[in-house]
């Protein structure tokens, strides 16, 4: 726990903190434009978005023209037994695992271009804050969590490197990718979004609505398809619920939960660092 230790101290610094605070003030713009769109976006799309994302957004109690303080997200996080961790840029997966795994979720220091407001090709502090932190207030949710980081933090402390091939963990990585950030659950006739990268890009929300994007049922050939990270998806997958998720990838790895629910929680380090080098530096 060392990492997350250092880590924990470093984002307690006051100067850590200030830099943070004085990002989020100047992004001001950047939130209150993101919020528009959003708005309108979530106003059109109510029928494909899970109710558990709306009410936990509701408790958060953000303006609409100012970007959220590090005191309030930390204030609304202790109500459910969170903390926020401030990082600057990706954090990486074993590091990510074990901060989930103490209930502290990571929180970007980087905030999207004002060019980019409609789609970030790469996580920021408002993916982090619209995609993320409102499907923490859902009980069912933060035991999937808790169980994906629980797991992966006791086999990153015991398991041989060559236990686990480049291979597989691309597969979960993938089938990780495919639910927790694009994912949707519910019947074939009302899908439900419940992807952050999602619900934080109001092009993917509009399309989704639209029908655009292609629906597969989830199974096991979703561990061989790519993710576009740049682009708008041409298809997503569904699942039932989140339970048959975890009955998935169980089977994905022939029973053996606690290795792939290592492998899983490796996928979200996987998509930021590609999407970092996808990405260009942001200009604003």
């Amino acid at each position: 726990m060392e990492d997350f230790v250092v880590l924990e101290r470093i984002s307690q610094k006051e100067e850590t903190r200030a830099d943070a605070s004085a990002l989020f003030k100047a992004s001001d713009n950047t939130w209150s434009a993101f919020w528009d769109h959003w708005r309108e976006g979530v106003s059109a799309c109510v029928p494909v978005i899970h109710p558990e994302y709306l009410k936990g957004f509701d408790k958060l109690e953000f303006s609409d023209s100012r970007f959220p303080t590090i005191e309030h997200i930390e204030s609304k996080l202790e109500e459910i037994g969170w903390s926020l961790i401030l990082v600057d840029g990706v954090v990486e997966d074993a590091l990510f695992c074990k901060c989930v795994h103490n209930k502290v979720f990571p929180i970007s220091m980087r905030v999207r271009s004002y060019e980019q407001i409609l789609h970030a090709p790469e996580p920021d502090a408002i993916h982090d804050i619209f995609g993320h932190i409102p499907w923490l207030f859902w009980p069912e949710y933060r035991r999937c969590l808790a169980l994906i980081a629980s797991s992966a933090v006791s086999a990153q402390e015991g398991r041989a490197s060559d236990k686990i091939t480049t291979v597989r963990q691309l597969r979960w990585s993938r089938i990780f990718l495919w639910t927790i950030e694009f994912g949707l659950i519910g019947s074939r006739d009302d899908p439900k979004i419940i992807g952050a990268a999602i619900m934080s890009s109001p092009r993917e929300m509009e399309r989704i609505m639209k029908g655009v994007p292609a629906i597969r049922p989830l199974d096991l050939s979703a561990y061989s398809v790519d993710i576009l990270y740049s682009d708008p998806q041409p298809f997503l997958y569904q699942a039932a619920d989140l339970d048959d998720v975890g009955v998935l990838l169980e089977d994905l790895d022939g029973g053996n939960r606690k290795p792939l629910l290592a492998m899983m929680a490796s996928a979200v380090s996987s998509w930021r660092n590609h999407a970092r080098a996808k990405s260009r530096p942001s200009t604003g």
